[in-house]
Formats: C-alpha cells, sequence, structure tokens
C-alpha cells in the first residue's frame, strides 16, 4: 500500500516534468531545424544533467529513488543526448565526430537501462499479485486449519453425548506420551507460521531467492503444515486407547456401579464403560488439539504485531510493492549507466 501510495505520489509530482520537458524537445527541434542552434547544446547539458540526478548514483541511498523517478531521468537524458548529438553532426569535425561517437554509446547504455525498467514495470502488477497470495497464504491456511479442527471437535462433542460419555468420565488421567505428542505438533505448527512470514518479507531474502512466482518457496512448507496437522488428528483415533491401556484395575462398584463386567476376569473393564471412556478422551483430545490451534494462531498474530507492526490480516500495507527487487533494478541501472 505505501509503495503503490510512493509511485502515486512520484507519477504527479513528474506529471510537470514530463510537460516541461514536451515543450523544450519541441522548441529545440524547432529552432535546429531552423538553423538557430546558439545556445541549446549548454541548455540541452544541463537537462541532461538534471535527468542523471533524477536517476542518482551508485554512492547515493538507492531507497531515495523509484522506478518512476528513474524512468523519468533516464529519458530526460537520453532526448538530450538524441538532441545534442544533432547538434554536433551540424557542427562536423574530428572532436565532434569522436564526441558524437561517446554520445552514441551512452545512448546505448541509456536504452538498455530504459529496457530494464520497462522490463520491471511489465511484471510488476503480476508480481504484486503473487506477494499478495504469499501474504494471505499463512491466514488462509490457519483459518482453514481452525475450522477442519473445530469440525472434528464438534463431531467428537456430539459423538460423545449420543454415546452418553458424561463429565464423570473425565477422571481417567491424560498420557504424558499423548500430551506430549501434542505440544510437539503445535510447537512445530507455530514454527512454521513463523518460517511462513519470513518467506513472505522479501528484505529478509537475498536477491538469489527472490521468485518471479513467490509461491515456490512456500510448497514444501504447505506440505508439512497439511501433513502434520493430519497426524495430529489421526493420532487422536488411538489416543484413547493409548490412556486405557494404563488404568488401575477396575473394582466394581467405584465407576458405575450398575454396570457388570462382560469380562468376568478380576480388573476387566466393562465393555459400554470402555465405550464410554474412549468417547470422553476422545472429545477431551480434540478440545485440547482445538484449544491448542487457537493459542499457536494468537501467538503468531501477537509475535506478527511485534516483528512487523501490523497485523497478517492487513494484506493491503503487507504488501510492499516489490521494494527489494525495485531497489535491485534502480542499482542494476546505475551500474548500466555509469
Amino acid at each position: 500500500w505505501h509503495g503503490m501510495r510512493r509511485r502515486e505520489i512520484v507519477d504527479r509530482c513528474a506529471a510537470p516534468f514530463y510537460r516541461l520537458r514536451n515543450i523544450l524537445i519541441r522548441r529545440a527541434k524547432e529552432d535546429i531545424a531552423a538553423g538557430r542552434a546558439q545556445d541549446w547544446d549548454a541548455w540541452l547539458k544541463e537537462l541532461q544533467v538534471f535527468g542523471a540526478r533524477l536517476v542518482g548514483d551508485e554512492r547515493g541511498d538507492p531507497s531515495d529513488f523509484g522506478s518512476g523517478q528513474a524512468v523519468l531521468g533516464l529519458q530526460l537524458q537520453l532526448d538530450a543526448l538524441e538532441l545534442r548529438r544533432s547538434l554536433l553532426a551540424i557542427a562536423g569535425g574530428a572532436a565532434a565526430s569522436q564526441a558524437r561517437t561517446q554520445m552514441i554509446e551512452k545512448s546505448f547504455r541509456l536504452r538498455d537501462a530504459l529496457d530494464a525498467m520497462a522490463d520491471f514495470e511489465s511484471r510488476r502488477d503480476q508480481r504484486m499479485a503473487g506477494h499478495r497470495r504469499v501474504v494471505r497464504w499463512p491466514v488462509a491456511l490457519c483459518f482453514r486449519t481452525a475450522l477442519c479442527i473445530m469440525a472434528v471437535y464438534f463431531g467428537a462433542f456430539f459423538v460423545a453425548r449420543m454415546g452418553r460419555a458424561s463429565k464423570r468420565y473425565w477422571t481417567v488421567p491424560h498420557s504424558a506420551l499423548g500430551l506430549g505428542v501434542v505440544c510437539g505438533a503445535l510447537a512445530s505448527l507455530l514454527l512454521i507460521l513463523c518460517l511462513f512470514s519470513l518467506l513472505a518479507d522479501d528484505g529478509m531474502l537475498p536477491a538469489s531467492l527472490h521468485s518471479p512466482v513467490p509461491e515456490a518457496r512456500f510448497v514444501v512448507l504447505d506440505r508439512l503444515w497439511h501433513g502434520l496437522v493430519l497426524a495430529l488428528l489421526l493420532f487422536g483415533l488411538g489416543y484413547p486407547m493409548l490412556c486405557l491401556s494404563k488404568l488401575r484395575p477396575y473394582a466394581p462398584g467405584t465407576l458405575e456401579p450398575e454396570s457388570t463386567p462382560a469380562d468376568p476376569r478380576p480388573g476387566a473393564l466393562p465393555r459400554k464403560m470402555k465405550r464410554r471412556l474412549y468417547l470422553a478422551l476422545l472429545r477431551r483430545y480434540y478440545g485440547i488439539v482445538f484449544g491448542g490451534f487457537l493459542w499457536v494462531a494468537c501467538a503468531w498474530i501477537v509475535g506478527f504485531r511485534i516483528y512487523s507492526g501490523l497485523y497478517p490480516l492487513q494484506v493491503a500495507l503487507l504488501a510492499t510493492g516489490l521494494g527489494p527487487q525495485e531497489l535491485a533494478v534502480i542499482q542494476e541501472i546505475h551500474r548500466i549507466v555509469q
């Protein structure tokens, strides 16, 4: 958003200079054609210097210059050089011929710089759209995952209600191994979200990693995310059995006095009780996963706010407008022109 507003301001400020350029170039061509060259070479040289200042050089800070400003400066220099060449052609002489040769070489470099800027500008909208998709990617991933886990939790909740697995069956302790798996998976999801945010910020990456298709750098993380979420949900189906396998021997009358064990062996759980304990643990597990994921999402949002000063949902402000790539192109133009 800030990049777009900056380019809009530069375009508005450059509009009078483009109009002045058109007037000067037209007057210069008319006077040269009429044989009234007079001081036009000195004036055109000043116009060329002005264009060079607009483009800047390698000694300056590239962040002080933009693509619109660079294009205006390059165009002014090129127009001034073309007219100065025509003046030298009229003057003739060996010195004029040598100066024209240097101006031709300079014109070629300016045209190459203009072509580089035109190539960058032609792909700006496509790259900005890709960057907006990259910024939205972790937000959409969090939203879809939260909906999926919430649906699974409410499914387990209704199944537990239908199976009459009330809170009286919540006295079964959780498994330390199971809770460790859940905490590890949630911590991994938080780490993946942080990596998403870092990779979405082109300013954190070297220029060699700036891809025309920025989504390509997210493919591995996206697959890892879906694999972790799927493993976390599937683990919940076997988690209750892990907890029930470590229960103390059943003493008739302690949990459900009206039930009689289907297995007459001492310490065996009644089938009905075992089913209700399974459903209760299933509901509790997915409740922990759902609450833990909400905590992960909130922690990522707060951390993102601290790191960038913005919230992940502020896509319009987070889409930088390809600032690092634009600076790289301007630095390349400085090398070409110099």
